[in-house]
């Protein structure tokens, strides 16, 4: 188990499972065949995109932050 604890507090702020061989291995190859596809993308359609996402991370930025 990874735990993020928070330095100044010493609190545990969350915890998450560990991966074996086999997941990070998968994870990677999900990873390599999403750029894939994203490289196949325009640059004006990769830009629309990254900006809805900048959008919705401004529009929740106060829940974010915690």
């Amino acid at each position: 188990m990874l735990k993020v604890i928070n330095p100044t507090t010493g609190k545990m702020l969350h915890e998450y499972p560990t991966m074996d061989i086999d997941e990070v291995n998968n994870a990677i190859e999900s990873s390599y065949k999403a750029f894939l596809d994203w490289r196949k993308e325009s640059f004006e359609q990769r830009a629309k995109i990254l900006k809805a996402v900048a959008k919705l991370l401004r529009d929740d930025i106060d829940a974010l932050a915690l």
